[in-house]
């Protein structure tokens, strides 16, 4: 679990009442998969071995969703983090779209981003 899952939940269970918004968790991933062939210890052989990608994209937003009709994506992050330049990309891809999309450290931030007072 990374520091930011427990107030992904947080948010995703606050706002999950509204009738106007749906969100859900959006991981993203990279793992490789085949039949196991052999194991040296941790280390695991596959063939033949294929990358597969999990979510929607590299830097996509830890929650996705649709308000009102608009797509969402918020960048969960806590303490001092910062999103990274992937991260930066995609929430700006959706803005540019007409959707609503923000970095957010608190329920209190999700719901002004929602009603437009980020």
């Amino acid at each position: 679990m990374n520091k930011e899952t427990p107030l992904i939940n947080k948010i995703i269970g606050a706002l999950a009442s509204r009738p106007d918004t749906r969100l859900w968790r959006n991981v993203t991933a990279h793992a490789w998969v085949g039949k196991k062939v052999g194991q040296f210890g941790s280390r695991v052989v596959l063939d033949p071995a294929q990358p597969i990608q999990a979510g929607l994209c590299k830097g996509s937003a830890d929650i996705i969703g649709l308000h009102r009709g608009k797509f969402v994506a918020m960048e969960v992050k806590t303490g001092r983090q910062m999103p990274t330049t992937p991260q930066k990309r995609f929430l700006a891809m959706v803005r540019s779209q007409g959707g609503i999309a923000g970095v957010v450290r608190s329920v209190e931030d999700a719901t002004k981003l929602l009603e437009g007072e980020d």
